[in-house]
């Protein structure tokens, strides 16, 4: 969501909102890798499964999402 982008994210991230995704879709890469972060991982998962439906292929949810990723001590914007 914009807030938890706010609060923190991993650089070079770009807030898209799960509820935006499918318009937005035109925007993301198909031919790059594309990775899938929110608070936790479950909002991320849902959107991977939206971009998979949608014909992408390299998609990658980081499992635990920014939780995790600050725990595990990488740093957040």
């Amino acid at each position: 969501t914009p807030d938890e982008f706010k609060s923190g994210h991993v650089a070079k991230a770009k807030n898209i909102p799960l509820n935006t995704i499918s318009k937005k879709m035109k925007t993301i890469p198909k031919d790059k890798p594309v990775v899938l972060i929110c608070r936790t991982g479950n909002r991320s998962g849902m959107a991977a499964r939206q971009l998979a439906g949608a014909g992408y292929e390299n998609i990658i949810n980081l499992k635990g999402g920014v939780m995790r990723w600050q725990a595990n001590g990488n740093p957040l914007k």
